[in-house]
């Protein structure tokens, strides 16, 4: 049985008791998706003309890949022996990544050498469903008809299955469309969507093979005639640290379409790259399973982490540089004007996480800066991303700062307004003298008369201090 890649990041969050039991065999690599309460996108669909996708009012997980074949046969040799729930479509055999050996009753499943790490496909929308409701089981002999959605009638088709949705109190499940969509396109940056899921905000995608150092590529218009290992286009995440959101093979979401269909997003290895945009929304029949159909799964996070990113300000910065756990963290550029690129940078991964795990408390601002000049743009720099237990709060520093001067300039403002007739009054004390009230270096100087005398009136306008005395 393979271990599959289980990073720093998921493994502070996995001890979601469900999800994780002694005999469990297949771990979940999750991002945390917060800034609960986010706008809806604008953008419409050119397929139904529908918009308004995207808002999630609380925080929750989402898995960085899709489900992988290797993840899929461990489900199946679980619960598939005699597949009375047809789980496996003799089709993965040929086109997919996974085999079936052993009669009915006593079938085993292995994995295709060479594809374990490719996305499962020909899984219909109830494949899914049922792999969900078995991880929140806690695997095993856990069961597939019950927990995050109650399946009816034992069929592979469940005979409630035109109106099947998400139970209360789920943990693990199919994503909704809108946390789908908002995993894949929101910047929390900009509080705005991206065309395409990648975090440059790039309006558009090169379909290329994984060897590219894009920060916008795809596997889509078939590059490579099939699908891909998961995450292997490693320089084009989303915002939130998601991988093949776009392209490699849809990926079904919970939204039901009509009585015969179900949503599913993201487009396909085969597909043109408008078909991996915000604005592309695809459904197909839920009891078929397709070659370029696989799916990804969601979760809520644990208590204490929903806690606190829920408390957090909207302006921080995503990026998977420190949940990567590589020698080089991946590093995000902030370029003047708000512009944004990943990009490579000499700081060590340890370095990146060491910086983000200074306590959210201090309000630091560590991803983002803003130019002393305070003019609205962001100065350029390298700044670490951090995963998701320890994102700050990146724009808050400068939010408060920027409040208290405008607070500040308010009170000058207002202070200034009835001291003029103090100044006024000053100024006619000291006869005949006019003088600036800062020398040639702009340093505050004091007016006073040929010889010396008291000071008659002193103030603190923007900064400098004036001083007037009446002649002796």
């Amino acid at each position: 049985m393979s271990r599959l890649r289980f990073s720093h990041c998921a493994a502070v969050l996995a001890a979601l008791a469900i999800a994780s039991t002694a005999s469990a065999t297949v771990t979940i690599d999750w991002v945390t998706v917060g800034d609960p309460g986010n706008p809806a996108d604008t953008d419409v669909m050119l397929i139904d003309g529908t918009s308004g996708y995207g808002s999630v009012a609380s925080v929750y997980r989402i898995s960085k890949y899709e489900v992988t074949n290797a993840q899929y046969t461990e489900f199946l040799n679980a619960k598939a022996a005699s597949d009375s729930l047809g789980l496996y479509n003799t089709s993965m055999a040929s086109l997919g990544g996974i085999t079936r050996s052993g009669s009915p009753g006593s079938s085993t499943y292995s994995t295709i050498v060479g594809r374990e790490n490719e996305p499962v496909n020909y899984v219909s929308f109830y494949d899914s469903l049922r792999f969900a409701n078995w991880l929140h089981n806690g695997q095993g002999s856990g069961d597939t008809e019950t927990r995050a959605y109650t399946l009816l009638g034992g069929t592979p088709t469940p005979s409630n299955g035109p109106t099947v949705t998400r139970n209360a109190g789920a943990s693990i499940f199919l994503p909704s469309e809108d946390q789908w969509y908002k995993a894949a396109y929101y910047d929390a940056v900009s509080m705005s969507y991206n065309p395409y899921p990648f975090a440059d905000g790039f309006n558009g995608a090169v379909c290329e093979g994984p060897v590219g150092t894009t920060s916008h590529s795809a596997n889509c218009n078939v590059p490579m005639g099939d699908s891909t290992d998961v995450g292997a286009y490693t320089t084009s995440p989303s915002d939130y640290g998601t991988f093949d959101q776009g392209g490699n093979v849809w990926e079904w979401n919970e939204a039901i379409v009509s009585a015969f269909s179900r949503s599913a997003r993201s487009g396909n290895w085969a597909d043109v790259p408008d078909f991996l945009a915000a604005s592309w929304r695809g459904h197909s029949n839920p009891d078929i399973g397709w070659q370029v159909i696989g799916f990804r799964v969601a979760s809520v996070p644990e208590p204490s982490t929903a806690r606190r990113l829920s408390l957090r300000h909207p302006g921080c910065l995503r990026h998977p540089g420190c949940n990567q756990g590589t020698p080089q963290a991946q590093l995000i550029r902030v370029d003047p004007g708000g512009g944004r690129r990943p990009g490579p940078g000499a700081v060590s991964a340890g370095a990146c996480r060491r910086e983000c795990s200074i306590a959210p408390a201090t309000h630091r601002a560590l991803l983002l800066r803003r130019s002393s000049e305070d003019r609205g743009q962001r100065s350029p720099h390298h700044a670490c991303a951090c995963p998701p237990q320890f994102r700050m709060f990146a724009d808050l520093a400068h939010h408060h700062a920027r409040h208290a001067l405008e607070l500040a300039q308010a009170t000058v403002q207002a202070r200034l307004a009835t001291q003029i007739e103090t100044e006024e009054s000053a100024r006619a004390a000291v006869a005949g003298d006019d003088r600036p009230h800062t020398d040639d270096g702009g340093r505050p100087r004091e007016i006073e008369s040929s010889s010396q005398g008291r000071i008659v009136a002193e103030s603190q306008v923007g900064g400098l201090h004036h001083r007037y005395r009446r002649a002796a």
